[in-house]
């Protein structure tokens, strides 16, 4: 059964100044009933592939044993789900990854890693055009590298730029530095624009007025994020102590990277709790770690994405030295994906937990980094139980997993897709045929 969506309801504390907006409590009079939360979605994108001789477990079922790379999880076990056999059939390879993770186009080609021409749309953007509009941030997109590094396509296959600077992202969640004189004004201009641009549709050709239709369209988009910013500075603005996040933690600094991604955590913890947004994409670094998180300097001096291909698919014992950076590597990442996790379960929700109403997607496009696979993909869903999820188990989808070396499954195996159409129908958004899905992953219900 998919789930409804709550009834909006604001409650804040105020003293000395102070307001933060609180999530609901089912005590106040008028508040929504116990399973008529918001759900919500995130995803978790960490690139550049794993270990793949040591990141799935070996058991399936309820009865699997968390390999060493992912004993931070241990304390979250029956809150999510392994997947082994996951897979995009026929996209293209490699770092492409960070482009078709979220939405399984076939037909995507790019020419560098961060162009695309052309991408279908993505997951959280197909979510959040429908439910986007119940919050003041539709879908909240970010990523250390920023930009055009992002996991996030709108419904024209244009990458959604990711908000990578903290001090901003901070203040564009609690709406701190912006007047509601200069939220009126940007108002008053984009009106002025929509009327001239809309003055030209007569004298232009049929492409011309397809490019004018989307540049309208994205003019709208904006209109009514300034329509929701204003009453946001007119109303309910939260504000907290600035303080009490590391805004300055750089994800290029080898001794900050840490405190970047716990900052950038709680940031979307703060986001989600005050709802001001439902949706999340988060894409870590760049695929082939050409920027932020290229060395880590607590497990020596390799280049991640270097060791991954020198590491190839050999033995273990062949090349100790570079699986083992890559395990560290890939226990340092279940770490935060750990600390994220708790992090949600410690957020009261309703008579539950944040965690509770929250699918965590995370994981990778890629499979092993040297050889730049797409398949038996490491993923893991978490959270979500009171939005029909049923958690605790290493889910195999393909009957074919001979080998972590293994290339091609069955036809008709599970595809990426499959999983993110079940999480968009979990969200309460239908998405029969989206991306490369026949299914939705059933296995998973409750």
């Amino acid at each position: 059964m998919n789930p409804k969506p709550g009834v909006t309801r604001r409650h804040f504390l105020r003293a000395a100044g102070v307001s933060l907006a609180l999530p609901w409590f089912e005590s106040q009079a008028g508040a929504a009933p116990a399973g008529a939360r918001p759900a919500r979605s995130v995803f978790f994108f960490v690139p550049n592939g794993v270990n793949m001789w040591e990141w799935h477990p070996k058991e399936f079922g309820s009865d699997f044993r968390l390999t060493p790379p992912l004993t931070p999880l241990a304390p979250f076990r029956r809150d999510l789900t392994v997947f082994s056999g996951l897979q995009h059939f026929n996209t293209p390879a490699g770092h492409a990854e960070a482009a078709v993770w979220l939405t399984g186009n076939e037909r995507y080609s790019n020419d560098s890693f961060s162009a695309v021409a052309p991408n279908t749309i993505s997951v959280d953007q197909h979510i959040a055009r429908a439910i986007g509009s119940r919050t003041r941030i539709p879908n909240l997109v970010v990523g250390s590298m920023g930009g055009g590094n992002t996991i996030s396509f709108n419904a024209a296959g244009r990458a959604v730029a990711a908000e990578s600077n903290l001090k901003r992202l901070f203040h564009d969640l609690l709406g701190t530095g912006v007047s509601a004189q200069r939220l009126g004004q940007r108002g008053s201009i984009l009106d002025a624009l929509r009327a001239q641009a809309r003055a030209l549709q007569k004298d232009l050709g049929h492409h011309d007025q397809q490019k004018l239709d989307e540049y309208l369209e994205s003019v709208r988009a904006v209109e009514q994020r300034v329509r929701r910013d204003l009453r946001f500075a007119l109303t309910d603005r939260p504000t907290v102590d600035e303080k009490s996040f590391a805004l300055d933690a750089d994800p290029f600094d080898l001794n900050t990277q840490g405190e970047y991604i716990r900052t950038m955590s709680e940031l979307l913890i703060l986001a989600l709790q005050t709802d001001s947004t439902r949706i999340v994409a988060f894409q870590t670094c760049a695929s082939d770690a050409s920027g932020a998180f290229k060395f880590y300097s607590q497990f020596g001096t390799f280049n991640w994405h270097q060791c991954g291909h020198e590491s190839g698919d050999l033995p273990m014992d062949q090349k100790p030295r570079e699986f083992a950076f890559l395990s560290a590597v890939d226990k340092w990442w279940a770490e935060h994906f750990a600390h994220f996790l708790k992090r949600l379960r410690d957020v009261p929700d309703g008579d539950g937990n944040l965690l509770e109403q929250t699918m965590v997607l995370y994981g990778s496009g890629m499979s092993w980094p040297a050889m730049h696979r797409s398949t038996n993909l490491p993923i893991i869903l978490a959270g979500g139980s009171r939005l029909g999820l049923r958690h605790g188990r290493h889910l195999q989808v393909s009957a074919n997993l001979k080998s972590p070396t293994a290339t091609r499954f069955e036809p008709g195996a599970t595809s990426v897709s499959d999983l993110l159409r079940t999480i968009s129908e979990r969200m309460g958004v239908p998405a029969a045929g989206f991306g490369q899905s026949t299914r939705t992953v059933d296995e998973l219900l409750a």
